[in-house]
């Protein structure tokens, strides 16, 4: 049965990876077609139930190819593996901190310990709705401080429900099944190009990175993709040590709450493929370093489980040919060529020893 299981694991890849990408590209593909119009709010509601379309996939794609419910990758077996639900919980934010640390160390003049920009920009907007008048600056440095604290400590649960949407697809079904088919650090990166091939989409339409860049919208997707391939290592590592894909939906409802605290602190504009912001390759700094460490990981994974397989491989060859060695069989002395007295003797011991009948032992 398990052979059959990893035998339609490849089909299970292309419905789940088309069903995936068509019910995400499509609806997306119409505003930016111009065929459609929404309003900016609509769009980013739209892009929250884009996050539940790979776990409906996962369903529809049980059903078509008939795998039935199994190991849905949603029992979060807390048992012994309280450090990586602390990992998934605090990591992210650890790692952006870093990041839009190191960007700030390279552009000092954008640092803004006092987020005095960012206080500004939001009074700006409270002006512009008719509210301005209704804070002060210094309330509004303490509503930034207490998003931060809050962000941290509550953001992976108040985003789990779209995030779990995503990692039941990406993590929880299609890196086993690319696991099926390949080595784990391929299944690995392969899981994040589709990630964020996945996105492409929405970055056309100015997630993440906006539409005021040069190379716009190639140079936003490229980099969208080698995104996922880095933080998809680390939620695909999370998930593996686990075996569930929730430490990965509670990483991802972090990285995707705190996101952008590092523009909090930043002065002027931001250098959007740079930093502060994760998606930058300074703010993002961390993230690739973790992905990296889990990429090198999994290859020592690989390894591991190829040495395994070789010496179980051995084992049952050794076995197999084991040799039953029986005691050889004992040969007949060699007799010598009867004689004539030997011939007579053979002859009446015959006699005495044939059956007689009553009848014959009275003649005798």
């Amino acid at each position: 049965m398990a052979k059959q299981s990893a035998s339609k694991s490849p089909l299970r890849v292309v419905v789940f990876t088309a069903l995936s990408i068509i019910l995400t590209w499509v609806p997306l593909s119409l505003i930016i077609l111009g065929v459609w119009t929404p309003a900016s709010t609509t769009i980013t509601l739209l892009f929250s139930i884009c996050m539940l379309v790979p776990a409906f996939s996962v369903v529809v794609t049980r059903l078509v190819t008939r795998e039935g419910f199994k190991n849905f990758m949603l029992r979060p077996n807390f048992k012994g593996h309280a450090l990586t639900y602390l990992a998934a919980w605090f990591l992210p934010p650890l790692l952006i901190a870093l990041g839009a640390a190191l960007y700030f160390v390279i552009y000092p003049a954008n640092f803004d310990l006092s987020m005095s920009t960012a206080a500004e920009q939001i009074k700006a907007q409270l002006e512009a709705a008719g509210a301005g008048g209704l804070v002060t600056d210094s309330y509004i440095k303490m509503i930034l401080l207490l998003q931060l604290v809050i962000g941290v400590a509550l953001a992976p649960i108040l985003n789990i429900f779209f995030c779990l949407g995503e990692e039941l697809g990406w993590r929880g079904y299609l890196l086993p099944k690319l696991d099926e088919c390949m080595s784990v650090p391929i299944a690995v990166l392969v899981n994040g190009i589709i990630w964020g091939v996945w996105h492409a989409p929405m970055i056309i339409l100015g997630h993440n990175y906006g539409t005021q860049y040069s190379g716009y919208p190639y140079i936003g997707i490229v980099g969208m993709i080698l995104f996922c391939v880095f933080v998809g290592a680390l939620f695909s590592y999370l998930t593996y040590k686990a075996k569930s894909a929730i430490p990965a939906a509670i990483a991802h409802g972090a990285l995707n709450g705190m996101a952008a605290a590092g523009v909090i602190f930043n002065r002027g504009n931001v250098r959007i493929f740079q930093g502060p912001l994760p998606v930058g390759y300074l703010g993002g700094a961390a993230f690739i370093v973790a992905g990296a460490v889990c990429f090198l990981l999994f290859i020592r994974l690989g390894r591991k489980n190829k040495l395994e397989q070789a010496a179980a491989s051995a084992e049952t060859t050794a076995v197999e040919e084991t040799i039953v060695v029986e005691a050889p069989a004992v040969e007949d002395a060699p007799t010598a060529p009867p004689t004539a007295e030997t011939a007579e003797e053979t002859a009446a011991e015959e006699t005495a020893t044939e059956p007689t009948s009553p009848a014959a032992e009275q003649e005798q």
